[in-house]
């Protein structure tokens, strides 16, 4: 055999000459694979069910305002899980338990076993898990699916996300076109009730715990007003009993000082100015009469008679004073004294915390109504657009290409078997070979018969 240094394309094509027959054995084989595979295998028929994710609502429903600004990166993420969603174990066990009812699946269902395994009697994990007696928990359901059919039903469904759209392809294979469209269609409608249970769910969560939160902030608020309330009632009591003390002194004193009278008023003031006046003329009086003059006694009265208005309107005073102040002991003793934590506070303070609890409790109440409304008035987020349809082609076997594929093969299995022969090969058949086997010089050739 030549070197395979000095070899050319002559050289090669003699030698698929000289072992065509390997050659054309191994294409031969191939082509009877195929047609073996194509008969053995059984035809698997493809259905798909389109269904729609649409976009959680930005905007709230009562106000208008602006809940969220999605990124075109968030809002795919959110498509992109929800899709993946549609392969969850619980969603797939309510599916098959549906599929059983009506009768679509046996329930003997099982993933399959890869061939090196099946040839030594082996076992899926999924399998030997089922035997012994693990299921998946179908929801409300009352028996348990096993999870062999699970992994079967997971391994005949593929989810298709179509790119730049809101849809997404749901892909079921089967042997048997009509049940291929039933368990896709199913699937879809499982799809759909699960997403609309996940939020109702969602939504009467949201609303138990916003109602919780506003009757804790409703709490804290009465606390606050009953604190505040207490609180400004005592400063008020207070000073009405100042504001008493003050003309009850002024009243029973014996000599009234004018310029410092604890109240004023428009009777107070003009006989503030009468008294002024009568004093006035009483000292002009005095430098010019003698005591017991009848102008100066006149005076005198005059003076007199304005002081006790005065003390009559102080008293008049006191009295409202005492009115007020018992009317502020009453309203004290009608409210609840606040805690120990409330009454160390200042008034400022509780009003403060009055006006925030007061701003978060509008703000829950609002935001109870929108959840409230939303829940009610927005429909699913996932629909179905298109239901399954079996093709009537199946998608397996690919007879075409398993033929090519066996052929390709049986062909590159010959080709190397031939040049796999050849190097093996040990008999000298051309000068070439004696030169390159005995290095010995040729002396002659003796010219075929």
């Amino acid at each position: 055999m030549a070197k395979t240094s000095d070899m050319d394309l002559r050289d090669y094509g003699r030698i698929l000459a000289r072992r065509k027959w390997w050659v054309l054995g191994s294409v031969v084989c191939g082509a009877a694979l195929a047609m073996v595979l194509n008969t053995i295998t059984d035809p698997v028929y493809r259905a798909t069910v389109r269904i729609q994710i649409s976009r959680e609502p930005t905007r709230s429903l009562l106000t208008g305002e602006m809940l969220e600004n999605p990124t075109a990166q968030s809002d795919n993420l959110a498509m992109y899980t929800a899709a993946e969603l549609i392969t969850n174990r619980k969603l797939l066990a309510r599916a098959v338990a549906t599929l059983r009812q009506h009768g679509v699946l046996a329930g003997n269902e099982k993933p399959g076993v890869p061939w090196y395994r099946a040839l030594f009697g082996g076992r899926s994990a999924t399998a030997a898990v089922a035997q012994l007696g693990g299921a998946t928990d179908a929801g409300d359901l009352a028996d348990p699916v096993p999870q062999s059919q699970v992994d079967w039903l997971l391994s005949h469904i593929s989810v298709e996300p179509v790119r730049d759209t809101r849809l997404v392809n749901i892909h079921v294979e089967h042997s048997k076109p009509r049940s291929a469209e039933q368990i896709a269609n199913t699937v879809a409608d499982m799809f759909v009730q699960y997403q609309v249970e996940q939020r109702s769910a969602g939504s009467s969560n949201l609303v138990t715990y916003l109602t919780t939160q506003i009757q804790e902030v409703r709490q804290s608020l009465q606390a606050a007003e009953r604190a505040s309330a207490h609180l400004k009632a005592s400063g008020e009591r207070a000073g009405a009993a100042e504001r008493y003390a003050r003309l009850r002194d002024a009243a029973a004193s014996e000599n009234i000082d004018i310029e410092r009278l604890p109240v004023r008023s428009a009777n107070l003031d003009a006989l503030k100015k009468q008294l002024l006046d009568s004093e006035t003329e009483l000292a002009k009086a005095r430098g010019i009469y003698r005591d017991r003059h009848p102008r100066l006694v006149m005076l005198e009265s005059e003076n007199a008679s304005i002081r006790a208005n005065i003390r009559r309107e102080l008293e008049d005073a006191a009295a409202a004073a005492r009115a007020e102040l018992n009317a502020a002991d009453a309203r004290t003793r009608s409210l609840t004294a606040p805690d120990e934590g409330s009454g160390s506070r200042n008034l400022a303070t509780l009003e403060s915390e009055v006006t925030n609890q007061r701003e978060l409790y509008n703000a829950l109440l609002t935001k109870l109504k929108e959840a409230e409304i939303t829940g009610q008035a927005r429909g699913p987020l996932v629909e179905v657009i298109e239901p399954a349809s079996a093709n009537s082609t199946p998608v397996r076997p690919r007879k075409l290409l398993n033929f090519v594929v066996c052929l390709f093969a049986g062909l590159t299995v010959g080709t190397g078997l031939a040049f796999l022969r050849e190097y093996l090969r040990r008999t000298i058949r051309t000068p070439q070979d004696v030169d390159d086997y005995l290095q010995l010089p040729v002396m002659g050739l003796i010219p075929k018969a």
